[in-house]
């Protein structure tokens, strides 16, 4: 498994992930940040994820790619969620960085650690038809 490092932005307090093909300005999805959003760190509708951050700031986030699940490391990780995620066009769009990445259905792993008054962040696509959000860990207090 390679782990490609990317160093990206947060803005209004998210990281958005969306297919390579997909323009979100030019789409009708709705990111819904409820308050079940926010308590599970982020948000999705096709081919478009939010991922919550504890601040907007510059960010290293390992990313990587899996045909399996790895152990989530629930002891490392403060909160962990899985969204669903579809590749149509072989790349993905993370931030302003763009990686390939082979068509198909994933599960999307957000990992968030809280260190001090800022985070730490993994992301990982997994194989799998995953059809909602699946909470691994959550912490509710991760805001304060």
């Amino acid at each position: 498994m390679d782990v490609i490092e990317l160093e990206v932005f947060s803005d209004f307090g998210q990281i958005q992930v969306f297919d390579g093909d997909f323009d979100p300005c030019e789409s009708d999805a709705e990111l819904d940040w409820d308050d079940d959003a926010i308590s599970k760190f982020g948000c999705y509708c096709p081919q478009v994820v939010a991922l919550g951050v504890i601040e907007n700031d510059d960010h290293k986030i390992p990313v990587s790619i899996h045909d399996t699940a790895p152990e989530a490391e629930i002891e490392k990780w403060d909160h962990i969620v899985e969204f669903p995620f579809e590749c149509l066009s072989g790349s993905v769009d993370i931030a302003e960085e763009s990686i390939a990445l082979p068509k198909g259905k994933y599960a999307l792993r957000w990992s968030v650690k809280k260190v001090g008054e800022s985070g730490e962040y993994r992301i990982e696509f997994i194989k799998s038809d995953l059809a909602d959000i699946n909470v691994i860990k959550q912490q509710s207090n991760i805001f304060s």
